[in-house]
């Protein structure tokens, strides 16, 4: 018996969508970081099973565009894109409180803010280190810890993305010596003595250089008379480094 083949004009049936299909929102994660993920019931039991609390309070959204064109509206009424600005609702709404401090500093948040308007009272007696990459300017390393910022910015500028970002262990000392900063001890936290002694010994030493033997930059001078070298590419961060111990500062 053969089938009969489907037409290309069935009968127009009503359709009953599920509620919460296609919506987002915001959820606080176990580890209290901020992510947006989808709310249909099932998605919103799953993140809950896995320790996420919904934040109701911030609404939900139809995520992403329709041929380009934003599909939402914000708080105001204004036509929004959530796909390229997932936490305009939650701003608008007064959320700037509910990101824990290490996000934001993650985000870079507390150098530039993702609005004008947002304020994160939370940051107010964090202590930040912030360490801007002296190859580039789309880098900054912050941590509330000093020596994780500056693991981080080892990593960047050992990255080899470019010739610039390239460095080899003595560049590093060079910069460390520059900036007061220890890379060694991230990069041999866990590496036993012998090893560390063997690795550093096999590394080509850097001569050491009196200060009145340097080319000084004395735009960034000290009250003391200390003065990175010429050649130093961050002066005004070796200074700043330099004050922390200066008692002339």
């Amino acid at each position: 018996m053969v089938l009969e083949a489907p037409t290309m004009y069935p009968e127009v049936r009503e359709v009953v969508t599920a509620p919460g299909k296609g919506l987002h929102g915001y959820y606080r994660k176990a580890d209290g970081w901020l992510s947006v993920a989808s709310t249909t019931p099932s998605n919103r039991g799953h993140y809950e099973e896995k320790g996420f609390t919904f934040l109701a309070q911030y609404g939900q959204f139809a995520n992403g565009t329709f041929h380009g064109v934003a599909k939402e509206r914000d708080a105001r009424g204004v036509p929004w894109n959530p796909a390229d600005e997932p936490w305009r609702l939650l701003f608008q709404k007064g959320g700037a409180k509910e990101f824990p401090a290490d996000q934001i500093i993650a985000y870079r948040w507390h150098i530039r803010p993702p609005y004008r308007e947002a304020i994160f009272p939370q940051l107010k007696g964090v202590d930040i280190t912030d360490l801007p990459c002296p190859e580039c300017d789309m880098f900054v390393a912050s941590s509330q810890r000093p020596q994780e910022a500056t693991r981080m910015l080892k990593t960047h500028l050992m990255s080899k993305t470019n010739e610039r970002h390239a460095y080899t262990i003595a560049d590093l000392r060079e910069l460390g010596k520059e900036w007061d900063l220890d890379f060694e001890t991230s990069r041999t936290r866990h590496v036993p003595k012998e090893v560390a002694r063997k690795s550093l010994e096999a590394e080509e030493p850097i001569p050491i250089m009196e200060q009145g033997e340097a080319k000084l930059n004395l735009d960034h001078q000290c009250k003391c008379g200390w003065a990175p070298p010429i050649t130093s590419k961050r002066p005004d961060m070796a200074l700043k480094f330099h004050a922390r111990r200066c008692q002339h500062a």
